[in-house]
């Protein structure tokens, strides 16, 4: 399989980092995750929900749904396939991780994801 390669500036402090495979996957799969849909002009419905449920009071209601959003955000991608995810709410800092385990399928790799949501930095 031919290596992909992608460029990012992301949580450097340089231009730009060269970014191949799963690390370049990783971090398309986390722009997704920033994008509100209705964001991106051409895919309206692009995108991930989430930072507007750290809004709402987090019940087993609210939890369902950003596990629904995140298995959706997932399989948009067919570079993975979630193995498993669970949600951590940590309501005194309005704040929502999100952790999964996925599965890399052009390298057939497990990995872990972890991603913050915070009403601070929205």
């Amino acid at each position: 399989m031919a290596e992909i390669i992608g460029i990012s500036n992301s949580g450097t402090t340089c231009t730009s980092v060269t970014l191949t495979d799963l690390d370049l996957a990783l971090s398309d799969l986390r722009n997704h995750f920033s994008i509100v849909p209705g964001e991106k002009w051409t895919l309206p419905d692009f995108g991930s929900y989430i930072s507007h449920y750290i809004f709402e009071p987090l019940d087993e209601g609210t939890i369902e749904l950003i596990q629904q959003d995140v298995e959706r955000v997932v399989a948009y991608d067919p570079r993975f396939v979630l193995d498993s995810s669970s949600i951590d709410v940590i309501e005194r800092e309005h704040k929502v991780t999100v952790n999964m385990s996925l599965t890399y399928i052009p390298l057939s790799q497990v990995t872990q994801l972890s991603i913050d949501f915070d009403r601070e930095v929205l």
